[in-house]
């Protein structure tokens, strides 16, 4: 997908959307990586739709120095504290962000299982800087969207 050019500083990549409902035998490892060179932080924001009963999506986020050279399973993964879950419940958003990457591609992965979880996108926000990368510190978050009016 595209990349758009918010300022000078700030890149949104578009990585998947529109994924109906369903549930995955095992991780979805196929979205684009995300160069994260001179980038003080990445954000992925996932976009979810409907979650069914007992419905569960899991993301994930791996690193590598290598392009297109992820490890299996686990391998790479960045910390459980960056693998949130969303349950049951309609409209939520996953908002993961990782500040100054220590490796140079992120690829986010994720899985649904138990019920139908519906995607609705997932995009990467590449937040761009000049300063020398000296740690990574990663934070992630749930938000809930209230439902949609009606008439």
């Amino acid at each position: 997908m595209n990349g758009y050019n918010l300022s000078h500083s700030i890149l949104i990549q578009g990585l998947d959307g529109d994924l109906t409902a369903g549930t995955d035998g095992s991780r979805v490892t196929s979205l684009a990586e995300v160069d994260a060179k001179d980038c003080e932080s990445v954000i992925f924001v996932v976009q979810l739709g409907t979650v069914a009963a007992s419905g569960l999506f899991t993301g994930f986020v791996k690193g590598s120095n290598v392009s297109a050279s992820y490890g299996s399973g686990t391998v790479g993964d960045l910390g459980s504290i960056v693998n949130p879950t969303a349950g049951e419940g309609d409209d939520k958003t996953i908002v993961i962000e990782v500040r100054r990457p220590l490796q140079r591609y992120l690829r986010f992965d994720y899985q649904r299982t138990g019920g139908n979880v519906t995607v609705q996108s997932i995009i990467a926000i590449k937040v761009l800087n000049r300063d020398v990368r000296d740690t990574e510190v990663t934070k992630r978050t749930i938000l809930n969207q209230p439902a949609a009016a009606t008439a």
